[in-house]
């Protein structure tokens, strides 16, 4: 590759080269006009939607749909004509040959179709009129990417919607549902004579061999089988599904659909560009693709759900979470159809045959055997489409960069893996954002007090309710109230900041890990932050927790930085990320105590200039500054702390008052015990199971110890001692803190341990594992079981910290009618109610609730944390007092949740 100061130069094996902007041109160009075409479509649509009644609309949107349809598998042809734009005419032959041949099966057939399809006659005819322009219109857009003439392909993408916008609105308002369609055709055709047009020049190619023959019939094989994975989602959805799921996923594949749309111009740009070896252009290709998948993933992600319930009614008020999920799957698939292409035409395309098929297959199996509902069939999708980007991904970057004859594949792994680290870390952060993004818990007890706080207006008013109400520095509730008061109090806006600062907890463990070991470990350690179930938990929570995650590992790297190398910005940044932990989390002063120990120890055995010479720089001064400065930092803080705790005082010691821990094992062991050492421990590593998963990990703790005695006798260096510090000085310190209030040792409040962990791990595989095939299949195993960890997490119901208030209250808005009220047990789910159901008027328990219970149409009770005894009587008691007037005509369970409706 040739890099000039101007303008980067890719230069390929071919000698043919391109100027970066210019693929970044050609690329922008043609999603533009994409786009622009998709547009103008969606427009028609509205259009035609005033211009007929409701049964001629539903009839022209089936015929749009089957058009479509008919173009999706001649559209695989246009990459052959892509590859070799001189053999288009050679192809037009099958082109024409198929299209007519399908173009005359609907046409013989459009009569017993007609009663089928539920659609007239002459629509199912002006179909079969599309068909022989179908693979002609694949064939010579296919010549235009080939040649490059990224204009032609923009000026025949937005012919069709130019003639349906034009003939279209007048044969609609005319002749009605035939005449649009007429005009959809007639655009089709109008599209196809601009494309020809402008590809006239375009000579003909002389024969080619054999291998570029096999290569091109490869490609168009594969594009084929991309299409049935794209689409067969739908035709299972509608086969398997109850009627109102199956409209909810056909909302999600629209959705998904335009995601999958914009992107699909993309490798056939790059088709013609990789075939030359023009190196820059796959990275191009991707970093589009990556870009439209991601803003259609994030404009998903913030649309509140009162917008989707305003848009489609409230059978849809699922669209947003689910979307995320299945918008997330399509931009995987905007990714996995960019590497295959590359893939197929630079080596072949018989891996990506088999990727593609196996995943086709893969995805018919899993909805087979998973499609109880929507979600089921969107998230078995989403597990397809990652599955086929991360196996074709993995195949491009072992060719990326070929090494010598005989050089085994661990060794081209590392390779690539150097050449390649930025885009790497880059991949793993936007990995672990939209690993972060899918299957979100129900809002949290604490998150619906935090929000209920930033709510408040003007900004003063709740930082008061924080410093009267709450035990946590400012920090986080200034964003969060930013946040809010500028994006909405929807579950994903609220969550968005904890989303984004834990996902880039990963590039800060790789530059932590390298500062403190190497490459390597760095790289390990950030892989395993991707799938860290614990950091994923609580990067989807409105907390203050992937906060100080960042900051801490964030303090780690600077300390490692000012150790090694000195230098006043290292200082500056150690020192930033300091005093930014203590405004977040009061207990980080365990982390920054440990790292304090950790220097004084070091500032002695550098006593003297020849031995800070010979052992790194002298760190006296500078770290006596840093000290000040910290304390300097701090000192705002000192007031609002001293505020807290005479309002905590002053409410009886409610906070930190002993109570219930957010997760027990069904209340059956001692807090401060090795069980509960044992389960803190588990959930550090492996996140929040259930109690029998947990009490099994626990039971095997001697095992652990062992490994644990084994792994230390392969030595140690400075650098894990003092990770090891950071580590054990605040679950010590809890641990004794513990002793006094039982509910103080929680894994929650010791987060910041948890990068140090995963560092650790991170060492411990790359230095331990000799080998690289040893370190990639350690690696690799460490994060398949953390997958499945995830995967447990995330979705067993059985998780003891999963509390679906989302779903109980939703099923509360969904049954009460005017008159109906609410009355909730525990008195502190009060936030959470009034999030959930603001709509429906709540009451906590008490003679009050009673007393407006009695005039109430339905009372609906809504019991949680049924698990503490106390809750259990309490909440049986209300029950028993509402029955004596009532009687329960209804019961909804959600995990860790109850809801009882009276009349």
């Amino acid at each position: 590759m040739t890099v000039t100061a101007e303008n980067t130069t890719f230069v390929g094996a071919t000698g043919i080269s391109l100027p970066r902007r210019r693929i970044v041109a050609e690329q922008v160009m043609v999603i533009a006009g994409q786009l622009g075409a998709g547009g103008g479509n969606l427009l028609f649509s509205i259009v035609a939607l005033r211009l007929l009644s409701p049964g001629d609309y539903a009839e022209l949107v089936t015929f749009i749909a089957l058009y479509l349809l008919l173009h999706v598998p001649a559209a695989s042809l246009s990459v052959g004509s892509a590859i070799a734009p001189g053999d288009e005419r050679a192809l037009r032959r099958a082109g024409l040959g198929l299209g007519a041949g399908a173009g005359a099966v609907l046409a013989a057939t459009s009569v017993p179709l007609s009663g089928v399809l539920h659609l007239s006659t002459g629509l199912l005819l002006v179909l079969a009129a599309a068909g022989p322009g179908a693979g002609l219109l694949a064939l010579a857009r296919g010549k235009l990417y080939g040649a490059g003439l990224v204009g032609g392909v923009t000026a025949s993408l937005l012919a069709e919607p130019v003639g349906r916008l034009t003939l279209g609105v007048v044969l609609t308002a005319a002749l009605g549902p035939v005449g649009g369609a007429v005009a959809v055709v007639a655009a089709g055709y109008c599209a196809l004579g601009i494309a020809r047009w402008r590809g006239a020049g375009v000579a003909q190619s002389a024969s080619h061999s054999a291998t570029g023959a096999s290569r091109q019939t490869a490609t168009m094989v594969v594009f084929l089988l991309l299409a049935v994975l794209a689409n067969q989602d739908l035709l299972w959805a509608n086969a398997l599904l109850g009627r109102d799921q199956a409209a909810l996923f056909a909302v999600l594949s629209t959705l998904g659909g335009v995601a999958a749309f914009a992107t699909a111009t993309i490798p056939m740009v790059l088709l013609p560009r990789a075939a030359n070896r023009d190196t820059g252009a796959v990275l191009v290709a991707l970093g589009g693709a990556a870009a439209v998948g991601l803003g259609a993933l994030l404009v998903v992600a913030v649309t509140p759900t009162g917008v989707w319930v305003s848009l489609l009614g409230p059978a849809y008020a699922e669209t947003g979470r689910l979307g995320v999920a299945y918008v997330g799957a399509m931009a995987m698939f905007g990714l996995a159809r960019v590497l295959a292409a590359e893939n197929c035409v630079t080596a072949g395309g018989r891996t990506s045959s088999i990727a593609v098929g196996v995943t086709v297959v893969g995805q018919a199996v899993g909805i087979a055997l998973f499609h109880d509902d929507a979600r089921s069939i969107a998230l078995v999708t989403l597990a397809a489409m990652t599955t086929l980007t991360v196996s074709v991904g993995t195949v491009t970057m072992l060719r990326a960069r070929p090494a010598a004859v005989g050089t085994a594949w661990p060794l081209r792994l590392r390779q690539v893996i150097a050449n390649h680290t930025g885009w790497v870390i880059a991949g793993l952060t936007v990995l672990g954002i939209v690993i972060r993004l899918l299957s979100p818990h129900s809002i949290w007890v604490d998150e619906a007090i935090s929000i209920r706080q930033a709510k408040l207006f003007p900004f003063h008013e709740s930082i008061r309710a924080l410093r009267d109400t709450d035990v946590h520095p400012p920090l986080f509730a200034t964003v969060l109230w930013v946040e809010v008061h500028l994006f909405g109090t929807g579950q994903l806006a609220v969550r968005l900041p904890s989303i984004v600062t834990g996902s880039l907890m990963v590039p800060m463990l790789y530059l932590a890990g390298r500062e403190l070991y190497d490459r390597r470990a760095g790289m390990a350690a950030a892989i395993l932050g991707v799938f860290a179930p614990f950091a994923v938990w609580y990067s989807q929570e409105t907390r203050m927790y992937p906060l100080f995650l960042l900051f801490g590992v964030s303090a780690t790297w600077a300390q490692a930085r000012v150790l090694r190398v000195g230098g006043r910005l290292s200082w500056v940044m150690y020192t930033l990320a300091s005093a930014a932990l203590l405004w977040t989390h009061y207990f980080a002063t365990l982390q920054i105590l440990a790292q304090q120990i950790v220097f004084a120890v070091i500032a002695w055995r550098r006593r003297g200039s020849r031995r800070a010479s010979r052992d790194g720089p002298d760190i006296v001064v500078p770290w006596l500054t840093s000290l000040a400065t910290l304390a300097l930092l701090v000192a705002p803080l000192v007031p609002f702390v001293n505020a807290q705790l005479h309002a905590y005082n002053a409410r009886g010691g409610v906070g930190f008052a002993a109570q219930t821990s957010d997760v027990t094992a069904a209340g059956s062991h001692p807090l401060l015990s090795i069980y509960s050492i044992g389960a803190n421990g588990v959930w550090a590593v492996f996140g929040y199971h259930s109690d029998a998963i947990v009490a099994t990990l626990v039971a095997l703790w001697p095992l652990g110890m062992l490994v644990a005695f084994l792994l230390l006798g392969r030595g140690h260096s400075r650098s894990a001692l003092s990770i090891a510090a950071t580590v054990l000085v605040p679950v010590l310190f809890l641990f004794a803190l513990g002793t006094q209030k039982d509910n103080l040792f929680e894994v929650r409040y010791f987060v910041g341990i948890l990068p140090g962990l995963l560092l650790l791990a991170g060492r411990a595989l790359t230095n331990w594992l000799r080998t690289t095939a040893g370190i990639v299949l350690g690696v690799g195993l460490a994060s398949l079981t953390l997958v499945v960890a995830l995967a447990d997490q995330q979705l067993n119901p059985s998780d003891p910290r999963l509390y679906d208030f989302d779903g109980a209250l939703k099923h509360v808005t969904a049954h009460a009618k005017p008159g109906d009220i609410i009355i909730y047990s525990p008195i502190f789910l009060v936030d959470v109610v009034d999030y959930y159901s603001p709509s429906v008027p709540s009451y906590g328990p008490g003679s009050g609730a009673l007393a407006r219970a009695r005039t109430a149409r339905h009372v609906f009770v809504v019991g949680s944390f049924l698990s503490d005894p106390n809750v259990a009587v309490d909440t049986g008691a209300l029950l028993a007092r509402l029955e004596q007037r009532r009687q329960v005509v209804d019961t909804f369970h959600a995990p860790q949740v109850i809801v009882w409706e009276l009349q």
